[in-house]
């Protein structure tokens, strides 16, 4: 449902574009508001939402092509129609220029409005497929660990912000492709969940506002350290250590001694250690180490837990021994880690 506004001081054409059948409950287009004049339409727009402004271009005060440029500068919404009783090359060139989705001839005709909504529906329709195609060669390069799928990543960056052309709206939307792709692969892999957060990838702060290239630059960066962590977290192997390595992710808290594991898996001790190190090219307690750190580095982050607490929970009473392997991993002490995370937010 595209919520709309609508600006006319003609009383008859106005009247005739409200009685349509294309504005009952159950249609695609709600008027939201009707108001007279440019000003009152941009006090409307700073207020609420709106899908799509469709306004005079005469009007008294500022007119139609100056609040199309006032909209689109202060970004307040996506689409706007221009209506005019006769057809300008001149306003149309204009209206081309600030950035109209569409030019009507009044009177407005039912089939003149539906296309206009069929116009919008493409275009978020084209936006949808594009975003779906780029959380499928995410998945790719994630389980493929094909880097030909690196440059697409970085050209949908880079595009998202252009056609958002705003940075809160470019922002509000990475986060949420983010989200579709983090919950892709949830879903697959549930253990990811103790292990990264969607949150610690939000961007705060205005000052980014001001620098859209360290805005893109911090979402690149952001997106490989999510493909990094999953292939450093799930290491390449067989079907045979499947359900070791699984196992291992998915209960970081447990007792994850080799022996444990084996006996709880039903593995020969030996076998274990030989195939675990051949197929991943890691020892099978310096995996476990990193993955009970990794835990442990995500708990710092979104937790108010203490660090001697996240120690014995994850199997490490010794504070000094656990501040040493988690070094070991981070290149920094645990509360170095949860300080300079925030440091850093703020």
């Amino acid at each position: 449902m595209y919520s709309t506004l609508v600006v006319s001081d003609d009383e008859k054409k106005l009247e005739s574009l409200l009685s349509m059948d294309l504005f009952n409950k159950e249609s695609e287009i709600q008027i939201e508001s009707v108001v007279k004049d440019g000003e009152s339409a941009l006090k409307v727009l700073r207020k609420k939402e709106i899908d799509l402004v469709i306004t005079d271009i005469e009007l008294a005060g500022i007119n139609g092509i100056e609040l199309l440029r006032k909209i689109k500068e202060e970004k307040l919404c996506d689409f706007v129609a221009l209506a005019c009783e006769n057809a300008s090359f001149s306003y149309a060139r204009q209206g081309i220029i600030y950035g109209a989705c569409d030019y009507l001839i009044k009177p407005y005709s039912v089939e003149e409005i539906n296309d206009l909504v069929l116009r919008i529906k493409n275009i978020q329709i084209k936006k949808e497929n594009i975003e779906e195609n780029f959380v499928e060669n995410s998945l790719s390069y994630i389980y493929g660990r094909d880097n030909k799928y690196k440059g697409y990543i970085e050209e949908y960056i880079e595009k998202n912000y252009t056609f958002f052309r705003d940075f809160n709206k470019a922002n509000k939307n990475i986060i949420k492709i983010f989200r579709n792709l983090a919950d892709r692969l949830y879903a697959d892999n549930p253990w990811m969940e103790l292990y990264f957060s969607v949150e610690n990838f939000y961007l705060n702060g205005t000052i980014w506002e001001k620098d859209i290239e360290a805005f893109k630059e911090h979402y690149k960066i952001s997106f490989y350290k999510l493909f990094d962590e999953y292939q450093e977290l799930m290491p390449p192997h067989n079907d045979n250590i499947k359900e070791v390595i699984n196992y291992i992710l998915s209960s970081p808290q447990e007792d994850l001694r080799q022996k444990t594991v084996a006996r709880k898996l039903n593995f020969n001790v030996t076998f274990l250690s030989t195939i675990f190190a051949a197929q991943t090219g890691e020892r099978f307690v310096d995996y476990v180490t990193k993955i009970k750190m990794k835990r442990a580095g995500l708990l710092l982050l979104n937790t108010n837990l203490t660090i001697t607490y996240i120690g014995i929970e994850l199997g490490y009473r010794d504070l000094g021994y656990f501040t040493k392997l988690f070094k070991k991993e981070y290149d920094c002490t645990p509360s170095a880690y949860r300080m300079g995370y925030y440091d850093y937010q703020i």
